[in-house]
C-alpha cells in the first residue's frame, strides 16, 4: 500500500505520504480429536510515513508480531483448557528531515526569527539562521502468556480459573 499528499475538505493540499508492506501466515492443525494448536505471524513494514504538522516522520518502521493457542477438551482434570503465548515488537526511527515537513513548519529552518527581540536579531546576524534538526528512534516490546482451565458446559454452567502474564517495555528516543 502506498499514498501520497492528500486534500482537505477546504481545499488544502497537505503533505503526507505512506508506504506499507504486510506479510500475514496463519496455520492451524488438530493435534488429535481433542487438542489443536493454531499459529500466526504479521509482518508490517513502513517507510516513507510523513505526517501532516507534525515536526518528525517515521523513516522506517517494522513489527513482527507472533501468536500461538494450544486447545485441548475433555482432559482428565478438566473440560477445556487454552493456553495462549504471543510476542510482538516493533522497532522505527525517524527524523525531520523531510523537505515536505520543513516546506509545512518553515520555523523548523529558523529557530530564532530576528523579529522576536532585539537579542535574537542579533544572534541570526552573527551566525545565520539556527536550523532544527530533529532524529528520532524507538522500540516497543510486549510478550506474555495466559492460560485458562474450564470445568463443566463451556456455553452453559461452568467454572474458570486461569492466569494472564503480560510483560511491556518500551523506549523512545528525541535527538
Amino acid at each position: 500500500q502506498s499514498a501520497g499528499d492528500y486534500t482537505s475538505g477546504n481545499g488544502t493540499k497537505l503533505p503526507s505520504s505512506y508506504n506499507n508492506h504486510f506479510v500475514n501466515f496463519a496455520f492451524g492443525m488438530d493435534l488429535s480429536d481433542c487438542s489443536s494448536l493454531e499459529v500466526k505471524y504479521l509482518h508490517v513494514q513502513q517507510s516513507n510515513v510523513l505526517f501532516p504538522g507534525l515536526l518528525t516522520d517515521i523513516n522506517n518502521l517494522t513489527t513482527d508480531a507472533f501468536t500461538a493457542r494450544y486447545k485441548a477438551t475433555n482432559g482428565p482434570w478438566y473440560d477445556r483448557l487454552t493456553v495462549d503465548v504471543w510476542v510482538n515488537s516493533t522497532t522505527f526511527n525517524g527524523d525531520s528531515a523531510n523537505p515536505q515537513t520543513r516546506q509545512q513548519i518553515p520555523q523548523l529552518d529558523n529557530i530564532f526569527p530576528a523579529n522576536i527581540s532585539a537579542g535574537n536579531a542579533a544572534l541570526n546576524q552573527a551566525f545565520g539562521p539556527v536550523r532544527l534538526d530533529i532524529t528520532t528512534n524507538g522500540n516497543a516490546l510486549s510478550y506474555g502468556t495466559r492460560e485458562i482451565t474450564t470445568w463443566g458446559d463451556p456455553k452453559g454452567f461452568n467454572f474458570s480459573l486461569g492466569a494472564d502474564i503480560r510483560v511491556f517495555q518500551s523506549n523512545y528516543n528525541e535527538y
